[in-house]
């Protein structure tokens, strides 16, 4: 093989990135924006799915415990959120051609995240300590494990969320004030759009 048989990091554009992209991505020996932003990606799900396990690991028994649940999963949405603003400031591609998907580095990460939040939302209420804390502040967490699947770039997304919304109005149905709104069904359309983006 000479020289020749190789492209230069120097050589490849952004669409190459994004059409040659593969799980081992962020591991290319290029050192570039986006390995860079993989590796980022990669290491801040690793250190809030830490923290998540840890908290998972033993039962809610204070105020102080379910904070710290409910503080990770707005982390878990944050960091979910930032993938398509970050997307578009990095990648030319993506921001002009949104119809197309993301590659499964993506999927798998948006995915792993999304599911980290539901987690948390079933550990506060398969431990029944919903009734400790205010019923606006369980009313969020169902909220945010929806918004969690309108961010994850996978094929079960809206369905995710779907389910979602489904036990929450079994859960406040009866209530005026903390049964879903038309918001949250926007939220689990917003989903199912993702999961076919």
């Amino acid at each position: 093989l000479t020289d020749d048989s190789f492209t230069s990091c120097a050589e490849l554009k952004e669409d190459d990135w994004v059409d040659d992209f593969d799980d081992d991505y962020y591991t290319h020996q290029c050192d570039s924006p986006l390995s860079e932003w993989y590796a980022t990606k990669e290491e801040r799900l690793d250190e809030l799915s830490s923290a998540s396990e840890k908290a998972l690991a033993s039962t809610p028994q204070n105020s102080k415990d379910m904070e710290i649940i409910i503080t990770l999963m707005q982390d878990f949405n944050e960091f979910l959120s930032s993938f398509t603003t970050d997307m578009h400031s990095l990648d030319d591609f993506r921001r002009k051609n949104p119809q197309y998907p993301p590659n499964d580095a993506i999927t798998n990460i948006t995915h792993d995240a999304a599911a980290m939040t539901r987690k948390l939302l079933d550990h506060l209420t398969r431990n029944n300590v919903m009734q400790k804390i205010p019923q606006k502040v369980e009313v969020n967490a169902y909220k945010m494990a929806m918004a969690a699947w309108t961010n994850a770039f996978h094929p079960d997304s809206g369905d995710r969320c779907e389910v979602i919304l489904e036990e929450y109005g079994e859960r406040f149905g009866g209530d005026m004030n903390l049964m879903p709104t038309l918001e949250c069904y926007h939220t689990v359309l917003d989903a199912h759009n993702k999961s076919c983006s």
